[in-house]
């Protein structure tokens, strides 16, 4: 059941916290995996916390599913970030007055972390999120400024807030969250699994590779690449290590997949050149089309059109 939440911000530079009450607003719950979102945003001279503020949110809200619950409630966790999107702390400051749900938000706030990194001036941002769940078929009605609305959400302005029609998740959306939490319930269990064949007696350097490489996989799709990179040098080294050609190849080309997607095509040009080398010595394997076209894709990238060319041919 997805349920996303509420949120109240709280922007603090060192250590005065400043709760500013400019904005508040909210939505009518259709049912228990809809939310409501409200806002207490300082108008910050410098720097303008705004759209760092929509990053957060959007990243918790792809992780929250609530705990199945019999009556309204809502927690409020309380955490702080560092200047590079590092979780300092993180604490429930208001409890639901259910162990569940306080556990599932701080959680929550736990694997969204790191965050995107500061902007420049802010030494670190403390935020105040409310969690709010119900029951299925259950309906609380808010306001905004005391009159009642529905099916809207707050937009941030130059001159305060204003509201825009807001549409319920279409069909396509739903997937969307439904496949991030899969993909965060899969990266928890293989990050389970890792640890524990590190730290058996006889570690299985095979199984610590194969999980090493799916895990760093699952994290590239959530976009968490700082915590993609370790797992794919490390993936890499064991492949070295262990002389599996078959999989030091495909573990190259996951690596080199992560540096195109983050826009790095210098440090991903020599991964799937060093892939398809190490795949070509390997008997009776096929030519990794896929590979080819990522190659060729990464050229084009660098302005490197001859070469480029040439896989395309290949590709024929």
């Amino acid at each position: 059941m997805k349920v996303r939440s509420a949120l109240i911000v709280s922007i603090a530079f060192g250590s005065a916290l400043t709760v500013l009450n400019l904005f508040s607003c909210a939505r009518v719950v259709q049912a228990a995996d809809s939310h409501t979102e409200s806002a207490t945003v300082e108008k910050a001279k410098s720097p303008d916390m705004t759209a760092y503020m929509e990053s957060v949110k959007q990243r918790i809200q792809r992780v929250w599913r609530s705990p199945d619950v019999k009556s309204n409630c809502k927690v409020s966790v309380l955490f702080t970030i560092d200047k590079n999107g590092g979780l300092v702390s993180s604490a429930v400051k208001t409890s639901s007055g259910i162990a569940s749900v306080d556990q599932v938000a701080l959680q929550t706030v736990k694997k969204s972390a790191p965050f995107s990194k500061l902007p420049d001036g802010a030494g670190k941002f403390s935020v105040d999120y409310t969690f709010q769940c119900g029951p299925r078929n259950s309906a609380d009605a808010y306001i905004f400024n005391g009159v009642p609305i529905k099916d809207q959400e707050y937009k941030m302005s130059s001159g305060g807030a204003t509201l825009r029609n807001l549409n319920t998740d279409s069909p396509a959306e739903r997937k969307l969250h439904e496949r991030a939490a899969a993909f965060e319930n899969k990266a928890e269990s293989l990050e389970t699994r890792l640890s524990a064949l590190q730290g058996s007696a006889t570690p299985d350097d095979t199984k610590i590779s194969a999980v090493s490489l799916e895990l760093a996989n699952v994290f590239k799709e959530l976009q968490k690449y700082d915590k993609a990179e370790p797992l794919y040098k490390s993936a890499i080294a064991l492949g070295e290590k262990l002389e599996n050609q078959t999989f030091l190849s495909n573990a190259l080309f996951d690596f080199a997949n992560l540096y195109y997607v983050m826009g790095k095509y210098a440090d991903a040009e020599p991964l799937y050149e060093r892939s398809l080398s190490v795949r070509s010595k390997i008997e009776n394997l096929p030519v990794n089309k896929q590979a080819l076209t990522e190659y060729a894709k990464t050229l084009y990238k660098m302005n490197k059109f001859s070469k480029a060319d040439e896989i395309y041919k290949q590709l024929r």
